[in-house]
């Protein structure tokens, strides 16, 4: 049976202090009270994923300074269509990845709730994006990075690779100078001939509810939203 709370290993050792997620659905502000004041007093930031909206200014709440930072929403895609692959997109082969794709990686994440909460601050956001697009790159939590280029610049990417037995986008960003000419469109039909090429037939993104751009991106490439979570952070102890 899943325990009620876990520690985070990963993300308290990146971001310095100890980070606990509440795995439980709980029926109501009063419960989620309860939840968060048996956390270890050692507790400093507390991830709580939610189907519903809370109230985190509720009176029981508050001492736990909650803070509504994503409203994180998966897009999936069923019927792939194979095509050729879009002009001007290729695979990102370097070892390493260059200045324009740590900036990309970077911009794919100003609605992330890492950006958002002001507690986690810009250094360990920018920090996050850059280890996400430097992990894509060696092929560690990417299959492939598919990048748009066009004048010896790099305009757009989108990293590629698989979970839950689909494909699944995990970064997509179109340089500020390059948005409006329809290269994020281009990048989810790279996305999606890869995903046919590898042998599936579903194709999913998770983005910010926020994001709005990118949600219209998504939804004009033919997904639909399968799931929407509210995610909540609580600072007990600022």
């Amino acid at each position: 049976m899943e325990e009620p709370f876990e520690l985070l290993p990963w993300d308290s050792d990146f971001l310095g202090y100890e980070v606990y997620r509440i795995n439980r659905q709980l029926p109501g502000e009063e419960a989620l009270a309860a939840m968060l004041a048996e956390m270890p007093a050692t507790a400093q930031l507390i991830y709580y994923p939610s189907r519903y909206p809370v109230a985190v200014t509720t009176p029981s709440l508050q001492r736990f300074r909650g803070f509504e930072a994503d409203i994180k929403t998966t897009y999936v895609k069923h019927a792939l269509r194979q095509g050729a692959m879009p002009a001007n997109i290729i695979s990102y082969t370097a070892d390493a990845p260059n200045e324009q794709l740590l900036q990309l990686a970077i911009q794919s994440g100003v609605w992330s709730r890492f950006s958002r909460d002001p507690r986690i601050g810009p250094d360990r956001f920018e920090a996050l994006y850059t280890i996400w697009m430097r992990n894509s790159v060696n092929r560690t939590i990417a299959r492939d990075v598919l990048i748009y280029e066009t004048g010896g610049e790099i305009a757009g990417v989108v990293t590629v690779g698989e979970k839950r037995q689909r494909a699944d986008i995990g970064l997509l960003a179109v340089a500020e100078n390059h948005r409006g000419k329809g290269i994020g469109r281009t990048l989810m039909a790279a996305a999606e001939q890869w995903a046919i090429a590898q042998g599936h037939t579903s194709l999913q993104v998770v983005t910010q509810g926020l994001n709005k751009p990118a949600c219209m991106l998504y939804e004009k490439s033919g997904c639909t939203v399968e799931e929407a979570l509210y995610f909540y952070h609580f600072w007990p102890q600022a």
